[in-house]
């Protein structure tokens, strides 16, 4: 596995060594840990896959303290880009993004940190998106950005009138609501 840095600190991009093909969350989750990028994070048994056709966007959303989670995607059919955004109060990159396109061909992961904002756009029909948390989702730590706040800047792959919003997405309230959600440091 190959561990590639992205234009901000913290999200990781996971490749797949040239000599293995694919390999598996559990296989990334435990280099993850071996690395020392998820030490104190335990990560959860179960898979989670979501479906989506073309032109979903999920997101920005994330879980704040005490329930704050780390994720790492993967996807197994289809094609996503996937966009994590720094919300760590003090970090030298907060409100900034990395976005990146995972595929069942190319069999990277992403791995976003907690302190991420994490969204997603399908760039075919019948994706399969998996991933796996270090946290199961509780409601009441869960925050949502609107996905196209002009503030971050995002370069989505799609454009507003073509997406497809899902619930809570459709209502999320602007960038400027992150308030020491996360600390830096």
């Amino acid at each position: 596995m190959v561990f590639r840095s992205l234009p901000i600190e913290g999200p990781l991009l996971l490749a797949p060594a040239a000599r293995n093909g694919q390999v598996s969350r559990r296989a990334a989750c435990a280099a993850l840990v071996h690395e020392g990028i998820a030490l104190s994070e335990h990560f959860m048994r179960s898979d989670r896959t979501e479906r989506y056709d073309r032109h979903v966007v999920r997101g920005l959303y994330c879980q704040v303290p005490p329930h704050a989670q780390g994720r790492l995607m993967q996807c197994s059919q289809g094609a996503v880009w996937v966009v994590g955004v720094d919300v760590r109060t003090g970090s030298p990159s907060f409100g900034q993004w990395a976005g990146v396109t995972l595929s069942a061909e190319n069999a990277c992961q992403f791995w976003l940190p907690p302190g991420f904002l994490h969204g997603l756009c399908s760039l075919a029909d019948d994706t399969e998106v998996r991933h796996r948390d270090t946290r199961p989702e509780t409601a009441v730590c869960a925050r949502t950005i609107r996905w196209n706040d002009e503030t971050l800047g995002i370069e989505w792959p799609v454009r507003d009138h073509q997406a497809i919003l899902l619930q809570p997405d459709d209502h999320a309230p602007s960038f400027a609501n992150v308030i020491d959600w996360f600390l830096y440091g």
